[in-house]
Parts: C-alpha cells; structure tokens; sequence
C-alpha cells in the first residue's frame, strides 16, 4: 500500500512538474499572445494592396452612373501596383473616419491624397508628398470685409463651412477659434461646402485653387478667392499607413521615388492640372551636373 501512494505521489509531481514545463508554450497560442499581423505581412500574403479612398476630384473621381474611377491617385496607385506587382483593391470609407478602418486592418493604406497634419500624426503616418496644394480662402463675390483682413473671420458672428474630417474644420480650430463652423457631413459632395458660402449659409469657407476655380467656372459671380487670403496653407498629396507599420511606408516610398523618378507621377499630374501651376511639383532630391 506504501509503495502504491509513493508511486502516485511520484507520478502526480511529474504530471506538475510537466505541465509547468509545457505552460509557457501554450500561453504563446492564446490570442493576447500571438503576435499581430502586420499590414506589410498581409499585404505580402495576399498579394494586393487594399486602398481607402474617398471622392474628391481630380485626386478620387468616380463616374456617377458607371462606377468607373480615375483621377490623379487613382492612376498612381495603378502605376504603384504595376511597380510591385500588387494588386489594388479599393474601399470607400469615410473621410472623418479613416484613421479607425486603418487601425483595424479593414484598409492597408488611405491611398486618396491625404494631407498630413499634426493631429492625424497621432494615428497615422504618411508616405512622401508626390505633389503639394496651396489652400486659399473663399467668400461671396461681393463680399469685401475679409480683403486683407482675415482676422476680421475670428468672430463669433462669422460661420466657416467646412466637411467632416475635411482641412476646414481643422484651419477654423486652430486659426479662429470663435468662429461657428457649419459642417457637412464627409459624404457630401465637394461643391455644397462652396455652395453655403453662396448661398449665405456661411460666410467663407478655405479650399485649394482647383476646387475654387471648378465651382467658379460653374457658378460664375457667385464666389471669389479673397484679396490676402491666398496660401493660408500648403499641404503635400500623401498615402497614410496605420501608426508603426513602418515595412509598408518604406515600401511605398520606394516604389513612389521611382515613378516621380521616372516622370510617371508627373504625366499623371498633368493629364488631370485643369489650371495649369495649381499643383506644385516635387523638387528633384539631385542636382543634375552642367552640361557643357
């Protein structure tokens, strides 16, 4: 009977002694301890790019009746693809909430020429610029009282129109703090932020030159570019990648560098510059020797 219990006490310690050796190695398969996939892996995996992006021409268009999609990142994003031989895939999210569909992997990257700001910096980050846009202010055609007086807009009586997630909201908060914003929703289309500045609705509103110009031409006498409110800001056209996925940025630059490289990205910009000198092109990292 003696020999019986030592048996089993012997037999109960090397079960313990077993399961305290082989522990460490099954808490590596509980969920809190597998390692995350990252976008680069998934990327890799699945031999495709999946893209967020959101209308706004020239930089997203999407033919209303068809579907069909072109436009400046459109077509450099297809350019990107060919380089690494990915596929694109394309999602449209929401502009105030992209940076949410880029934490949770719904999207590998914003590929719809986002403008880097500090606050998105927070959740985000971004590739190089392919080109930059200087942001300009707009009010009512016969409206004269911000003429070289934009701080004349930092008052409770003015209403800024903006869009959700839209550069606006984000020049209004940090440039005049009293005035009332009246934002869209970041599924309206592009001229209704124009269109509340004409209407009355608002009293300006801050837009790049080739949004300005397309809703002037279709909307003559109605709005003007303020006298003095010319490049209150100049943003670069970027891909933003979830925070930290820094094997995906660096990818993306390379491939990037060598179609600006090449002059593919300019061609690009060209077929969709409506005005000519509204997109500033990015300097050449290089000085070319003279020729002589």
């Amino acid at each position: 009977m003696r020999n019986h219990l030592l048996t089993l006490a012997i037999a109960v310690i090397m079960c313990w002694l077993l399961v305290q050796a082989t522990l460490p190695k099954i808490n590596e398969f509980l969920p809190e301890h597998v390692a995350k996939e990252s976008a680069f892996d998934r990327v890799m995996r699945s031999q495709a790019l999946h893209c967020g992006y959101g209308v706004w021409a020239p930089i997203m268009i999407k033919d209303a009746n068809t579907g069909a999609m072109s436009g400046i990142f459109y077509d450099y994003m297809d350019a990107m693809g060919k380089s690494l031989n990915l596929k694109i895939q394309w999602t449209e999210v929401s502009w105030s909430d992209f940076a949410a569909d880029l934490a949770s992997g719904k999207i590998d990257a914003m590929c719809a020429g986002i403008w880097p700001t500090g606050t998105k910096s927070r959740a985000m980050d971004f590739t190089a610029p392919i080109y930059y846009v200087a942001i300009h202010t707009f009010a009512r055609a016969d409206d004269t009282r911000f003429d070289h007086a934009l701080d004349k807009i930092n008052s409770k009586d003015i209403t800024i129109a903006s869009m959700d997630g839209e550069i606006s909201n984000i020049i209004a908060s940090a440039d005049f703090k009293d005035a009332k914003l009246l934002s869209l929703p970041s599924n309206a289309s592009q001229p209704q932020i124009l269109l509340n500045v004409a209407t009355g609705k608002a009293d300006v509103t801050f837009q790049d030159a080739a949004t300005g110009q397309d809703f002037m031409n279709a909307n003559p006498g109605k709005v003007k570019m303020v006298p003095g409110g010319e490049f209150i800001r100049t943003f670069g056209n970027t891909i933003a990648v979830a925070k930290g996925q820094d094997e995906l940025k660096d990818m993306l630059n390379t491939a990037s560098a060598e179609l600006l490289q090449s002059g593919v990205v300019d061609g690009i910009i060209k077929k969709y510059e409506k005005y000519p000198g509204s997109f500033y092109r990015v300097a050449k990292p290089y000085q070319p020797p003279e020729i002589k």
